[in-house]
């Protein structure tokens, strides 16, 4: 029978067990930790630790493979990836033999399982709608449910070997990639060949030389389709050979044996290499739109921005397309171009300077369009647009900005009164109102057709002017009110009347009293004495005019008789 000390004893053991498993497992856990969230300063272009090669091919020179939509690996790919979407059915990552440089590999999206060997402090960075997990207690990353077997040594932390997008920054710009990869393309369908020859009479002879640092050659994609093809470098020689598909839907590029470069998984970069640049004289945009086979196994970087290159045969080199399939093994060797960095910059008309890596600004100038930044005054060389990343240009560069006029909207008010400032086309009308006496403002036309406030005035070319429409104002004239007449009843006749009658309705000496009699000279109420007084007085003066006029008649009479007696 166990005793109760033992069964303690036992019970307490356990606990302790228990309690140092759980303590390994977060200790795992807390090894592994949590993927890096990618913010503004952990970027690729920020990373100087996978960010080492530049020249023409910029951030691109630093993948092996670059597919701008998908790439497929269906065979051994010795070499890192981005891309918008991976199809995973095979290994990839560099694990050459003494290789000792870290490097990085992009997936915005992934399907399939990740089995990669990378070199020491290298990193993945995932897209942000992968789910990124833990399992093996804590001591492996799961992808979307799928463990991801990633064998790398160093001293960098687990945490900072697997890294996701944030939901607003990317690692890796792709779009911004397949611009400039675009622009270079055509940049380099445009050079005269120069520094390289190349003879094909012999179709089992075919050979290309090439000397200096920069060579250029124009092959068409039928003359360039057949059997193998060896070319002689000079040592730093970068050779540019332009294939022109010239409408075609498939171009097959041959085996390319160059002298020094072997067919072998590579832990060092060349100095010297051969670039195919696949373009189409007979599309809108002089990119290639269609398939790039191989033929056999090539030395050699294709670059189609646009097209879809389906590698059956062993490439050695880079490949920089919209799509990828991976059927023939690849072994990246990369152009040795290290990266210039921290360069000044200066922006002209800008009265200031950036240091690389930087993101080309958006300048602005009244009535004026921003174009585009070039490396030449004259808006050739180099370019970039806003928001383009501007990390890898030589000591002394300057960026000029290139303007286009803008053409803008006017206003005339046409005799009016009013004020208003030119708008850069395409603009709006304006839904203000000009005044003018004696009119009334009758809305805008521009060219004699009739525009209203508001409308949208698109910009075809020159400069447009809205001329205001007038209407007269109606003037309305009020005829003057004429004067009432004179109650002429109450007049009294004078002697001078030419009807020569008296009035005979009332008494001569009795005055008629009317309304106002009674009132005084203000119109109010007088007393009634005082307006008694008023009609005495009136009366007596009239008896005096009376007595006055009989006095003269009768002293006239007595004259007349006297003479009439003396006669």
């Amino acid at each position: 029978m166990i005793s109760n000390n033992i069964r303690g004893t036992a019970v307490v053991a356990a606990l302790a067990s228990l309690a140092m498993l759980a303590s390994a497992g977060v200790a795992s856990a807390a090894a592994i930790g949590t993927p890096t969230i990618i913010d503004g300063d952990t970027t690729f272009v920020n990373d100087e630790t996978v960010n080492l090669l530049g020249g023409d091919l910029g951030e691109a020179a630093n993948f092996g493979l670059v597919g701008f939509d998908s790439i497929h690996l269906n065979a051994h790919t010795n070499s890192n990836i981005a891309t918008e979407h991976a199809y995973i059915g095979a290994a990839f990552g560099n694990h050459a033999n003494g290789v000792d440089e870290p490097e990085v590999s992009y997936m915005d999206k992934v399907d399939g399982n990740i089995n990669v060997s990378l070199p020491a402090d290298s990193k993945i960075v995932f897209g942000q709608s992968n789910t990124i997990g833990q399992t093996d207690n804590g001591n492996s990353w799961t992808v979307n449910g799928n463990k991801l077997e990633m064998q790398t040594g160093g001293s960098l932390p687990k945490s900072e070997r697997v890294l996701k997008d944030s939901g607003t920054v990317k690692y890796l710009d792709l779009k911004a990639i397949e611009k400039s990869m675009t622009a270079l393309s055509a940049k380099w369908a445009k050079a005269a060949p120069a520094n390289a020859s190349y003879d094909f009479s012999d179709m089992n002879r075919r050979h290309i030389t090439a000397d200096g640092d920069e060579a250029h050659l124009d092959i068409d994609a039928t003359e360039l389709q057949g059997n193998r093809v060896t070319a002689t470098l000079g040592d730093n020689t970068r050779l540019v050979v332009d294939v022109d598909a010239k409408g075609a839907d498939t171009v097959t590029l041959p085996q390319l044996d160059v002298d020094g470069i072997n067919h072998a998984e590579y832990a060092y970069w060349t100095d010297k290499c051969v670039i195919y640049n696949l373009t189409d004289s007979k599309s809108r945009d002089g990119q290639y739109h269609g398939r790039v086979g191989t033929a056999g196994a090539t030395s050699s970087v294709i670059l189609a921005p646009k097209a879809d290159v389906d590698a059956s045969q062993n490439v050695e080199g880079q490949i920089i397309a919209k799509t990828v399939t991976i059927g023939g093994e690849f072994h990246r060797n990369s152009v040795n171009v290290p990266a210039t960095r921290y360069v000044e910059v200066r922006l002209d008309g800008q009265d200031k300077t950036e240091t690389t890596p930087f993101t080309a600004p958006q300048p602005a100038k009244d009535h004026y369009r921003f174009v585009v930044w070039t490396t030449n005054p004259d808006g050739t060389g180099d370019s970039y647009k806003p928001g383009d990343t501007v990390s890898d240009v030589p000591k002394g560069t300057v960026l000029y900005p290139q303007w286009e006029a803008k053409h803008v909207l006017r206003y005339d008010v046409n005799g009016g009164d009013g004020e208003y400032e030119d708008s850069d086309l395409p603009a709006d009308v304006t839904d203000g109102t000009p005044t003018r006496e004696g009119y009334e403002f009758d809305g805008w036309t521009i060219n004699g057709a009739k525009v209203g406030s508001g409308d949208s005035v698109g910009d075809d070319g020159s400069d447009v002017t809205a001329v205001a429409q007038w209407t007269p104002v109606r003037q309305d004239v009020t005829p003057t009110k004429p004067e009432a007449p004179k109650d002429d009843k109450t007049d009294t006749p004078s002697k001078g009347d030419s009807s020569g009658k008296a009035d005979t309705d009332k008494p001569s000496d009795t005055d008629t009293p009317s309304k106002d009699d009674g009132k005084d000279d203000n119109g109010s109420d007088a007393p009634k004495g005082d307006a008694d007084k008023g009609g005495l007085a009136s009366t007596g003066v009239a008896v005096a005019v009376v007595a006055v006029v009989a006095a003269v008649l009768a002293v006239g009479a007595i004259a007349l008789a006297i003479l009439g007696k003396r006669k």
